[in-house]
């Protein structure tokens, strides 16, 4: 494993190659990094060289990249400490630094995906595109609603990302989208599409089938919440399952004690510490969670039915299926494709503290061997639905065709 942030032409006459490109952090850029690893994986399988063309500074890659990958960092993410105006400006400019490097290259790209940075990177991109006669295509992975554009209208990321979903996107030569909701907008606008859910190599994942505690179950969150994820119904359930003993553990990756006692479950019981089945571990790296999630009985996925959750698809959900840990969500967007109530997870109708503690009720009741059943039937669900290997032809004789 080596990395490579050389900023050198780079010269290899016979093998065509595909540059994924934007001002994401790779391969330490969260679920976006592992989306676009799961992409890439797909298209050297398919018999290309891939590069990623990143917006990172060097200094930003921390960990060692896969072999079959060249990392180039152009430098467009300079602006990370600046003032928030002086941030708003030069993010108008994003994508110039990325085109003068394809200009200074002799051997050039055979296809160009973007992922990120919307409206000034499309518009370098495709300048740059057609100029070279280079087919573009966009990976799409969100789409906020309309409250948030309206809320943060001063916001250049939440308005070029707006103009770019309706205006740009579908004067460009393909999308890659995440899901079924993006990719029936995009085909109604006849515009080629392929639809790729995140994608892992679950050969390099060793699932844990461990036996169903009897006492306390184990459950994980890992991520941000922000205003996705709703984690306050949980802590209310919890709570009230352990109101008499212990007999759930709530384990939360990604969130501190402060955040925590923020919640408005703890605002109104007025505690001021969390009980001592609820542990807050703050952040953690990718690996680390990815082990707790796997050491836990199960893992927890609740967001509000909206036009996010519709366009989006929660990578932690097939990382949880990879690792064999069954979850327990309710259902929003494609999920109800994979989640199936009682095989490889428990499905709630809605994230209400009722529904919530309905699921974990069910889950406390599981006998060993039923409890094992759902992890195999998890890790299988990854298997079959979310390895790379199943969506090489996708890129192979649908989008490059």
């Amino acid at each position: 494993m080596e990395k490579s942030v050389t900023m050198n032409n780079t010269d290899q006459p016979n093998k065509p190659w595909v540059a994924y490109v934007g001002p994401f952090r790779f391969p330490d850029g969260g679920a976006a990094a592992r989306r676009i690893l799961g992409n890439a994986l797909s298209i050297y399988e398919a018999g290309y060289d891939v590069k990623i063309i990143s917006g990172q500074t060097k200094e930003e890659i921390k960990t060692e990249i896969p072999d079959f990958l060249e990392v180039i960092s152009t430098e467009e993410r300079t602006a990370e400490k600046l003032p928030q105006f002086l941030k708003r400006i030069i993010y108008l400019t994003m994508g110039r630094k990325t085109y003068n490097w394809f200009k200074s290259q002799n051997n050039k790209p055979n296809y160009i995906i973007l992922y990120s940075g919307y409206t000034p990177y499309i518009l370098w991109m495709k300048y740059y595109c057609k100029k070279n006669k280079i087919p573009l295509f966009f990976d799409a992975v969100e789409w906020y609603d309309q409250n948030s554009v309206i809320k943060n209208i001063l916001s250049p990321y939440q308005w070029n990302i707006e103009f770019s979903m309706r205006f740009l996107l579908p004067k460009l030569n393909g999308l890659i989208v995440i899901s079924e909701y993006l990719q029936k907008i995009y085909e109604k606008k006849s515009i080629k599409t392929i639809k790729i859910p995140p994608t892992i190599d679950t050969k390099t994942i060793i699932p844990t089938y461990t036996k169903v505690s009897k006492k306390p179950l184990t459950i994980a969150y890992t991520g941000t919440p922000g205003s996705k994820d709703l984690l306050n119904e949980l802590l209310e359930a919890i709570c009230y399952i352990n109101e008499n003993d212990i007999f759930v553990t709530l384990c939360l990756a990604g969130i501190t004690e402060p955040e925590l006692i923020a919640y408005d479950f703890f605002k109104k019981t007025k505690r001021t510490d969390s009980p001592s089945y609820i542990k807050a571990y703050g952040k953690i790296n990718h690996d680390a969670a990815i082990k707790l999630v796997g050491s836990s009985d199960f893992s927890i996925l609740f967001r509000e039915k909206n036009k996010v959750s519709s366009a989006g698809f929660p990578t932690k959900l097939v990382e949880s299926l990879s690792v064999g840990t069954p979850l327990i969500a309710n259902i929003t967007g494609d999920i109800g494709i994979y989640l199936l109530d009682g095989i490889n997870s428990f499905v709630c109708q809605s994230p209400s503290k009722e529904n919530i503690t309905n699921a974990i009720e069910r889950a406390l009741s599981l006998q060993a061997h039923e409890y094992e059943n759902m992890r195999f039937n998890a890790r299988k669900t990854a298997i079959e639905n979310f390895d790379y290997r199943h969506y090489t032809l996708s890129f192979k004789n649908e989008l490059f065709k």
